[in-house]
């Protein structure tokens, strides 16, 4: 498992260098983004957000830059960046495509997350957005999936390309911002009047916040 950081290095469309953040919400501060959720959903995804920033995890030497800007064509830059980028987790993945009959071949299996990618010609946190997603990738109609594909039941889980996703990825599972702010405040109420902690909140910082409020939502759904 790679270390995360909540540090982000922002790039103009040029794949410029113009500043780091310290957090996902400083960097949706710079950018202009609405909430720190779009910068995680662009974060090391090679997906320029509005015509004018890159999010990665990772700063860039200058000479790095400019070795792919000679060698490589410029649409393919912003993803072999993000790849080189990416912080998640590998996990496996099953990659199917859909036949004539409308049930899927497996075409691809790996624990790596990206090597996935590198096949799908794309970057691992779109892999990863689109992984046990149902939803078919790109015009390849490929399914993504964490597991194999046990019966022709399951072959076409979801034959209406824009029915809602049903996905458990991080991307389509984050919490609303009403439901962390209330976590953020039950947390804030109990360690200063219930029971005092001074220097948890040195702790609960955005990740800590993110992953408790994924986790309680988890739990919700599955008592519901």
């Amino acid at each position: 498992m790679r270390v995360k950081s909540n540090k982000v290095y922002l790039y103009n469309s040029s794949l410029e260098y113009v500043q780091t953040a310290k957090s996902w919400s400083e960097a949706a501060k710079i950018s202009g983004a609405v909430s720190y959720r779009i910068v995680y959903k662009y974060l090391d995804s090679g997906e320029l957000f509005e015509n004018n920033w890159y999010f990665f995890s990772k700063e860039f030497s200058a000479e790095r830059i400019t070795e792919l800007k000679a060698n490589t064509d410029a649409e393919n830059i912003p993803k072999l960046l993000s790849n080189e980028s990416y912080q998640g987790q590998d996990t496996t993945i099953y990659i199917y495509s859909r036949n004539k009959n409308l049930s899927y071949q497996l075409i691809k299996f790996t624990d790596n997350i990206l090597e996935a990618a590198i096949f799908l010609n794309t970057s691992c946190k779109i892999v990863e957005r689109y992984l046990d997603s149902n939803k078919r990738f790109k015009e390849n109609n490929y399914l993504i999936r964490s597991k194999p594909i046990k019966d022709e039941a399951e072959s076409d889980p979801n034959p209406d390309p824009e029915s809602k996703s049903t996905s458990n990825s991080p991307l389509s599972e984050l919490p609303e911002t009403d439901f962390m702010n209330s976590i953020s405040r039950f947390a804030s109420n109990h360690y200063t009047n219930v029971y005092p902690i001074p220097e948890i909140f040195g702790q609960m910082d955005e990740t800590a916040l993110l992953t408790i409020s994924i986790l309680l939502q988890e739990y919700i759904n599955q008592q519901t």
